[in-house]
């Protein structure tokens, strides 16, 4: 984050929002598919040029944290009970 805030000033919410989602998922879901998301968000802003570090991927995000939603997941919670529509 140093490195990038350093010649980026105007990124450091944005990077902020981006740790307080990977140290969330690290909190709140079994694995280390955390470290695998942050892995690939990297790699992909790095390939893409992407600068905004607060937009989530659900691309990468969703395969990675939803496996034990096989029955149905609330899509507001996004928690593991059963949803109701």
């Amino acid at each position: 984050m140093a490195a990038l805030v350093s010649q980026h000033p105007s990124a450091t919410l944005e990077l902020l929002t981006y740790i307080i989602r990977i140290i969330k998922a690290s909190q709140q879901y079994d694995g280390h598919y955390w470290r695998v998301y942050d892995t690939n968000y990297r790699l992909t802003a790095a390939a893409t040029g992407n600068r905004n570090w607060s937009r989530l991927d659900t691309d990468l995000f969703t395969p990675l944290f939803h496996r034990e939603c096989a029955f149905g997941c609330c899509l507001f919670c996004v928690r593991q009970h059963r949803a109701r529509y």
